[in-house]
C-alpha cells in the first residue's frame, strides 16, 4: 500500500502542501483560516496520514517525544504498583498527545535496561515516575533534557519534582480520625521518605510508618493493631485491610483514580489525577520551552468534596 504523503493531504484538502504544514505543526507565525484548518484536518483523517517525527524534528528542533519512566520492581509481592499508577499515566498520555507529544513508556525493574535505543530517539523531555534515587541518577545520566520527577522527594535543585500533597492529607486524616497517632500504611519506601522528610521535625512520627512490602505480613501487622487507626495510601491497600479491621477507624486516600472500590469505608481523601497530569504537563512543557521555575517542588493537593 502507497504510503500516505503531505502532498497528497495537501491535493484532497485543495491547499499547498506549506498550508498542511503549517496546521500540522501549529505554526502560530501564519494565520490560517478556521474551515482551511478544518479542511486539511478532514483530509488527514480520511486519508489516515501520519506525520514524519523525523521530518518535524528537522523543522521544529524537537522530535515531538516525551519519555516516561515507571519504577515496576517488587511487583512479585505489591502486584497492585503499576495498578496504582495506570491512571495517572493514562492522563499524563493523553493530555500530552493534546499538545502533539507522543510518548514511549518504559517500565525499570531490579535489572539495568538498555536505554541506548530510546536516548538515540531525541526525546524533548523526560518524566521519571515512583523511581527510587539511584534509579533516578542512572537513568538522568542518559538524557540531557529537562527531567521532571514524580512521587520522589529528591533534594536537588536539578530536578524539579510532582507529589501528591501527603502532609495535607495526613492532617486531614488526622482529624477525620481524632487521632494523632494513626499508622501511616504506604508501598513504597519513596512514599515512606517524602513523609518523613515532610514531618522531619517529629522525631517519633516515623515510628508510625509502615510500608507494605508482602502481603502476608500486612495482614499480621493489622492483625496486631486492630486497635490502632490507619491512614491507608491507596485504594488498593485499602481494599487488602478492610476484611482486618473497622474502616471507621481508617482513612483510605483516594490517590490512584478508584475510589468506586472503597464504599466501605466512611473517611476517604481524594486526589485528582486529571489534575496531577495536567499540571505535570504545564511544567515539562515550561521547562522544554526554557522557562525555568525557581520552586522546584510542587505539591497537588487533596480535592474538596
Amino acid at each position: 500500500m502507497k504510503q500516505v504523503t503531505m502532498r497528497d493531504v495537501a491535493k484532497a484538502a485543495g491547499v499547498s502542501v506549506a498550508t498542511v504544514s503549517y496546521v500540522i505543526n501549529n505554526n502560530e507565525k501564519e494565520s490560517i483560516p478556521e474551515d482551511t484548518r478544518i479542511k486539511v484536518i478532514n483530509a488527514i483523517e480520511q486519508l489516515g496520514y501520519v506525520p514524519n517525527l523525523t521530518a518535524r524534528s528537522l523543522t521544529r528542533n524537537k522530535s515531538g517525544l516525551i519519555g516516561v519512566f515507571i519504577m515496576s520492581s517488587d511487583l512479585e509481592h505489591a502486584p497492585w504498583r503499576l495498578e496504582s499508577q495506570s491512571q495517572f499515566i493514562s492522563e499524563l498520555v493523553k493530555t500530552l498527545y493534546d499538545f502533539n507529544y507522543h510518548v514511549i513508556i518504559e517500565y525499570l525493574g531490579d535489572s539495568k535496561k538498555d536505554l541506548n535505543i530510546i536516548r538515540e530517539r531525541a526525546l524533548d523531555a523526560v518524566f521519571l515516575v515512583d523511581i527510587n534515587a539511584e534509579e533516578v541518577y542512572d537513568t538522568a545520566s542518559m538524557f540531557k533534557v529537562p527531567i521532571i520527577i514524580v512521587d520522589n522527594f529528591i533534594e536537588d535543585t536539578i530536578f524539579h519534582k510532582v507529589l501528591i500533597n501527603y502532609k495535607s492529607a495526613i492532617d486531614e486524616g488526622i482529624k477525620l480520625l481524632q487521632c494523632k497517632e494513626p499508622y501511616i500504611v504506604v508501598d513504597s519506601e519513596n512514599s515512606k521518605s517524602i513523609i518523613e522528610r515532610l514531618y522531619k521535625d517529629d522525631k517519633d512520627f516515623k515510628e508510625n510508618i509502615y510500608v507494605v512490602r508482602h502481603i502476608d505480613s500486612f495482614y499480621k501487622f493489622l492483625k496486631d493493631n486492630q486497635q490502632r487507626k490507619f491512614i491507608l495510601f491507596n485504594e488498593f491497600l485499602a481494599v487488602l485491610a478492610k476484611e482486618h479491621i473497622e474502616t471507621k477507624n481508617a482513612v483510605a486516600i483516594c490517590a490512584s483514580g478508584n475510589d468506586y472500590l472503597l464504599e466501605a469505608y466512611k473517611n476517604k481523601i481524594y486526589f485528582d489525577n486529571r489534575r496531577k497530569a495536567k499540571i505535570s504537563v504545564d511544567i515539562i512543557l515550561d521547562y522544554i520551552n526554557k522557562k525555568y521555575h525557581e520552586n522546584k517542588f510542587t505539591f497537588i493537593d487533596p480535592e474538596k468534596r
